[in-house]
């Protein structure tokens, strides 16, 4: 097929890092795929040389700029659109009911648009996103489908048998080997529940004695109010210390897998990429269980879930397995085999291949 990847965010977000994956992917299997995006975004950057930029700023008025793109993909004979979040999804709606481009959109989140109600077929990350949005009226119906996220396996694996060499994730971070580190990667926000992180902290900590580390990776995307809570909850006594944040990081498939454990106490999450890559790594995941997260994780088998927003049952998960190093193995090595077997990266591509020759068809 030709494929038109559209991508709207300028930064770097999980949708955006979904796209980016896809298209080398969709490449291999003999796709020609061209990408969507505004020329200085992080995607157009990362896939120069992979996919062919058609540089737009998904301008919907005046309609000078959909004429533009609709002519390009008439030009190259596009079969079909795929977006990722709103802007993009929006403008390829308008391609499609304006020019007769077929479109795929790819529900990243639970927010609602007007666009869903001119999208022809919508691929959503986990059941719950679906019902989300057919909630919220938009009717998806018949042309909604569900496709949940991967994750590579042989980037995100567990750390060699035997432990030789240096560990670096506490080499990165000044901690000494034989302290267990709970890790979050995720964007520092709201509603990826750092603040739940600190206060279960504090009460981990004060239980146990002193020796946990807490490691947080992940850009700041939130407001003064919240960085200031989080400033206040990390000062407390007991989390002298025992605190690092390593802000955004590109080895995290090289950190990851020398955790102890692994935590994603979001307060909403349409599926929780990184508790996956957590699972592929092998390390034990504790998370809430919201939005797709239970369709990801096998409560007591690849990892616990507790209720969001709840710092006292986050601190008593995390203590259970921190206690119980055999059931952490255990877990850990269920959670590789549940990523190996159900979120590789294969199935996924077959499955996206058929949505979008689906939505090329409609």
């Amino acid at each position: 097929m030709r494929i038109l990847e559209a991508a709207s965010q300028v930064g770097r977000n999980g949708a955006m890092i979904y796209a980016r994956r896809i298209i080398p992917l969709l490449r291999a299997r003999g796709h020609e795929v061209w990408l969507l995006a505004r020329p200085d975004s992080w995607i157009a950057q990362e896939t120069a040389g992979e996919a062919q930029l058609v540089p737009t700023d998904f301008s919907r008025w005046p309609l000078t700029e959909l004429r533009r793109v609709a002519e390009i993909c008439q030009r190259e004979r596009i079969e079909v659109t795929h977006s990722h979040l709103t802007r993009a999804a929006g403008f390829c709606a308008l391609l499609r009911v304006l020019h007769g481009v077929p479109g795929v959109a790819h529900a990243h989140s639970h927010q609602f648009q007007l666009h869903w109600y001119f999208q022809k077929l919508a691929v959503a990350v986990s059941r719950q996103t679906l019902r989300q949005h057919r909630r919220w009226g938009a009717s998806l119906g018949a042309r909604g489908r569900v496709l949940h996220n991967f994750v590579d396996v042989d980037k995100f694996a567990p750390a060699p048998a035997g432990g030789g060499g240096t560990d670096p994730l506490r080499a990165a971070c000044g901690i000494p080997a034989d302290a267990p580190v709970v890790l979050q990667v995720g964007e520092i926000s709201p509603r990826k529940g750092q603040l739940d992180t600190l206060r279960a902290a504090a009460q981990l900590r004060k239980g146990r004695g002193g020796t946990t580390r807490f490691v947080f990776i992940g850009t700041e995307q939130c407001n003064d109010d919240y960085r200031r809570a989080l400033q206040e909850a990390g000062a407390r006594p007991e989390l002298a210390g025992a605190v690092t944040w390593l802000g955004l990081r590109d080895d995290v498939p090289r950190l990851l897998p020398h955790a102890a454990v692994a935590i994603l106490p979001s307060h909403q999450e349409p599926f929780g990429l990184a508790g996956l890559e957590a699972m592929a790594c092998g390390v034990p995941l504790v998370a809430t269980s919201v939005g797709g997260i239970p369709e990801v994780v096998e409560p007591g088998i690849t990892g616990l879930l507790v209720p969001a927003r709840n710092p006292g049952a986050l601190a008593a998960a995390i203590g259970s397995l921190l206690d119980d190093p055999a059931r952490r193995a255990a877990m850990g090595a269920a959670a590789r085999a549940r990523a190996v077997a159900e979120f590789a990266p294969g199935p996924h591509i077959a499955r996206l291949e058929a949505l979008l020759a689906e939505g090329a068809r409609r």
